[in-house]
């Protein structure tokens, strides 16, 4: 996998632990990259959106379109549920603490998220563009530059 090992890269360059994929036009999405920013004080995680170039490109050679939160970390890929527990693994107390949903089966976790991602448009609304980081927040996301799409 030539993608994910560019991505192993950039984990190593920028002293990162993951990588953060998301939906750049989701309204909840961007919420939650705002939360994990303000709440990432070692700036442990970098982002970036689905709708990148190379994001896209990681979504042809696995195969599939990815429409879920993606974690890439040195352990590997992880979507969904996993993502979401493997990301609260790298905050601080007290938010490290859902990672006591590995208690509840796979199934039931993504069965939850799936049908809050289902929904996540109708409740949270879409943005017409992706997320522009601030110029202090710009070091935390890859693939910024005015070229990209999103």
């Amino acid at each position: 996998m030539q993608k994910a090992t560019i991505f192993q890269e950039i984990l190593l360059r920028d002293h990162a632990e993951a990588i953060i994929l998301f939906d750049g036009v989701c309204n909840f999405c961007n919420s939650t990259i705002n939360f994990l920013i303000d709440h990432d004080p070692k700036r442990k995680l970098r982002y970036m959106s689905l709708q990148s170039a190379l994001a896209i490109a990681l979504q042809e050679e696995l195969g599939s379109k990815l429409d879920s939160v993606v974690c890439i970390t040195a352990d590997g890929i992880f979507v969904r549920s996993d993502a979401v527990l493997k990301i609260a693994q790298l905050l601080p107390y007290p938010y490290r603490l859902l990672t006591a949903g590995k208690l509840i089966p796979k199934r039931w976790r993504d069965n939850l998220y799936d049908a809050i991602a289902k929904r996540r448009y109708q409740w949270f609304g879409k943005s017409e563009f992706c997320r522009i980081p601030t110029a202090k927040e710009r070091m935390l996301f890859i693939e910024t530059s005015k070229e990209e799409s999103c």
